[in-house]
């Protein structure tokens, strides 16, 4: 079987194993509650500074919205999964309205083996019922 063959039929049983993560999990509008509008914008700036793929914006459908954050990484070859679920409910659960944080990975580089370099960052904006557009963490 040929490598990219064999790379394929792995991605896509890690999708459908994501898949039945995400259908396992607890929703978002019971983990967390007074949350009403979620925004993660994602990038993964390379070693040299310069952005290895275009920046995008996740806009989270609250009421059916998994409470799990798990972002693949970028590069093609990467087996990696950057799972920020734990640090995102922390913070949305204490009331956060806006943090971010960088997630660096820990796949492997197709047939090579070699350790992958990126690193994901991640800006979260969260709004919740009792909140003001303004703060930056609830009471």
């Amino acid at each position: 079987m040929n490598w990219r063959r064999e790379q394929h039929g792995e991605r896509q049983e890690s999708l459908t194993e994501q898949r039945r993560r995400e259908d396992d999990a607890e929703r978002l509008k019971y983990a967390v509650p007074d949350l009403t509008s979620l925004r993660i914008r994602v990038s993964e700036p390379r070693p040299d500074g310069h952005s290895s793929t275009n920046p995008y914006v996740k806009h989270v459908v609250i009421p059916s919205a998994p409470a799990l954050f798990e972002i693949r990484c970028s590069e093609p070859k990467c087996d990696g999964i950057h799972d920020v679920t734990d640090t995102i409910l922390d913070r949305l659960r204490r009331g956060h309205t806006a943090f971010e944080g960088d997630s660096p990975c820990g796949g492997v580089l197709g047939a090579a083996q070699a350790p992958c370099s990126r690193t994901l960052h991640y800006h979260v904006e969260a709004a919740f019922a009792d909140s003001l557009p303004s703060t930056t963490q609830r009471r």
